[in-house]
């Protein structure tokens, strides 16, 4: 019996079968899958009950997996109750067929999606081929039919010369290009002058299979449109559109650093933000992507420098740039981060940044942390569990919150008496909620900064 369920439990991996009697494969297919639902949460995908992809969030795809042409149930679950747990979403059978690739494509609503599959054949090349294949995915609700251009670099898209014509939904063809750098243009249909979306020159590789997929934007986004590459095996990520900047957000949270003018390079030609005080915060600034220089100034004083540092900032990203102290000597640093901002619509999220630096207690030459807790309004903090721990200058996860209103608390380790709170917290599903524990006059106390909408 024990070695019959060892070879049941195998049975996915291709395992036992000979010895055991259960059929034997004729060869395997490739699978993965998308969630292609703009304000869902991010949803694990299964074979049977093995994780195949975790957590993938809006445009996220699971890497290609291959197995064998057997029958299988697959299966999605997300989160759509915070205080629930995991749960099933969708499940669809499928004989898998030896030498396919298939996608599984989540569209709809996230509670009861709709499943399209985009199958082909699995592309084998031949030793020392030069080209590549790619098909292109049309993903993005809010378009209707769009043409697709693949041009060489230094090259421009020519009216007729479109790799294929795609609506919502579907994929074009696979076509063979040859392999070299490559620049996407998207366009509205039949209207070349309409682009949608234009990529950089990208370099595709010889004997690769890509899939290249739209998807409308996200509060994430600095494009109102995204377009995701990945490979038959892997997920490679995002393309940036060129013809938006990446943006740049600056919290003053240095209690000890005066108000200042920043610069946006070491010339202190660039301005970016004037007058910038302890506890401001600015909206989403443009900024060319690359190495940059931030030189904070004393107001109306570029001959001087209070504080300087060098960053990358990524291309297409928006960017939060965190003024803070270094509690050992009292020096400015900073926290440059790309924060959550995709709204779900199932719950709300909550998110803290730790920049209360009187409240970080050296112990034992360790750095100790606070318990934040998150309850409900009006609940006596004795009678809950911390939500997270955090230590100062970090950034938590996210925490899940139905729509409600809460109260904020934070405390150290071994005491009952907040050091923050109660603040009121008040949240809707949907609410993406960005906050900051900042210092005070009085130095056992901080403050919980809830960071208005950009």
């Amino acid at each position: 019996m024990r070695s019959l369920l060892l070879c049941l439990a195998a049975l996915l991996a291709a395992g036992c079968a000979e010895d055991s009697g259960l059929p034997e494969p004729t060869g395997k297919g490739t699978v993965r899958s998308i969630n292609a639902i703009p304000d869902s949460a991010p949803v694990t995908f299964r074979i049977e009950e093995r994780v195949l992809g975790n957590g993938l969030a809006y445009k996220a795809a699971s890497d290609g997996v291959r197995y064998d042409d057997f029958d299988y149930n697959f299966n999605f679950d997300a989160v759509l109750v915070p205080s629930e747990g995991l749960e099933r979403i969708a499940s669809v059978p499928l004989k898998v067929e030896a030498g396919q690739d298939y996608t599984f494509v989540l569209t709809g609503d996230v509670a009861s999606p709709d499943i399209v599959t985009w199958q082909t054949p699995e592309r084998e090349f031949d030793e020392g081929a030069t080209v590549f294949q790619v098909r292109f995915g049309h993903l993005a609700e809010s378009l209707g039919e769009v043409d697709v251009y693949l041009t060489a670099e230094g090259t421009v898209p020519v009216a007729g010369n479109a790799i294929g014509t795609v609506g919502y939904g579907e994929i074009l063809p696979p076509v063979d290009l040859t392999a070299e750098k490559k620049a996407l243009t998207v366009t509205s249909s039949g209207d070349i002058a309409d682009v949608i979306f234009q990529t950089p020159a990208v370099t595709y590789s010889p004997r690769v299979a890509y899939i290249l997929t739209l998807f409308d934007g996200d509060q994430a986004d600095v494009a109102p449109y995204s377009v995701r590459l990945m490979t038959a095996s892997a997920n490679a990520g995002a393309l940036p559109d060129t013809r938006y900047a990446s943006t740049l957000r600056f919290f003053h949270a240095d209690a000890s650093l005066a108000a200042a003018d920043v610069y946006g390079d070491e010339a202190v030609t660039e301005l970016l933000v004037s007058d910038h005080a302890f506890g401001d915060v600015t909206g989403d600034i443009p900024v060319a992507a690359g190495e940059k220089t931030i030189t904070y100034t004393p107001v109306g004083n570029v001959g001087a420098v209070l504080f300087e540092d060098e960053i990358t900032i990524g291309t297409g990203t928006r960017n939060n740039f965190i003024a803070t102290k270094n509690p050992t000597n009292g020096d400015t640093v900073a926290a440059v981060y790309v924060p959550d901002r995709r709204a779900v619509s199932t719950y709300a999220k909550f998110q803290l940044f730790h920049a209360a630096s009187d409240q970080e207690i050296p112990n034992n030459d360790m750095l100790e942390f606070l318990r934040i807790f998150v309850v409900a309004a009006g609940t006596p903090v004795t009678e809950a569990l911390p939500r997270f721990n955090i230590s100062y200058g970090q950034l938590a996860p996210p925490v899940l919150l139905s729509a409600g209103s809460y109260d904020l608390y934070a405390m150290e380790p071994d005491s009952t008496t907040p050091v923050a709170g109660p603040a009121p917290l008040v949240v809707a599903n949907g609410d993406v909620v960005e906050a900051l524990l900042l210092d005070t006059a009085d130095p056992n106390v901080a403050v919980f900064s809830l960071v208005p909408a950009p």
